[in-house]
Parts: C-alpha cells; structure tokens; sequence
C-alpha cells in the first residue's frame, strides 16, 4: 500500500471512523459508507490538501434483488493532481432517496437522476 492510502486510512479511522461501515485497500481504496455519511466524505476527500480527490469519474447503480437493502450507489473519485483513486458505496432500500453530490461534483446530476 502506498503511502497515500497508509494516510487516507489512517485519517480516516482517526476521525471519520463513525461515517465508514468496511474499508478496503490494495492498489486503490475503497469504501463502503454507512447511510446518510456520502456527502461527508465526499466533501473531506476533495479539500483534505493531503487527497484533493477532487473529479468525479463515475457514479455507478447496483440492483441485487433480495437483500435488505437492494441498491447500491458507488462513486469513483480521482486526483489528478496525486494520481489517486477512491471509490466509495453505499447501500439503501427500495423507494429510498439517494444521497446527493451534485453540490459538490456537478458531474453528478445526470448519472444520479438516472439512479
């Protein structure tokens, strides 16, 4: 792991432990978020001077018929400035409103109208 992720995680578990359900790293980070806690992170992610993960690259809907919580939104975020990339989800039910980043990534509006 690079030093970037060692930083990002180690930020993350001191003081945004409560807004991170898992977290996994290897070549990238990637975090699955408790409900409610996207703009949180989003908004740490891309002003924090150490990540300035600051481009939305894509913004994915998962449907898994079944489970308690049926949809998943998944971000992926990059910084072009430090060459990093993090992905970060979160699950919600049914007829639930997703959790908007349009205030922070404009790119956002139209891949999260279609979720």
């Amino acid at each position: 792991m690079d030093q970037f992720l060692r930083g990002l995680v180690f930020y993350l578990f001191a003081g945004f432990l409560n807004l991170v359900q898992s977290l996994h790293a290897n070549y990238f980070l990637e975090l699955e978020l408790h409900k409610g806690k996207a703009v949180s992170v989003a908004l740490m992610l891309k002003t924090h001077s150490e990540y300035l993960l600051s481009s939305l690259i894509d913004v994915l809907s998962i449907d898994k018929p079944g489970p308690r919580f049926r949809f998943t939104v998944l971000y992926s975020v990059f910084s072009h400035i430090l060459n990093n990339r993090v992905f970060f989800s979160y699950q919600f039910k049914e007829g639930a409103p997703i959790e908007s980043l349009i205030n922070l990534f404009e790119a956002s509006a139209w891949a999260e109208r279609e979720c």
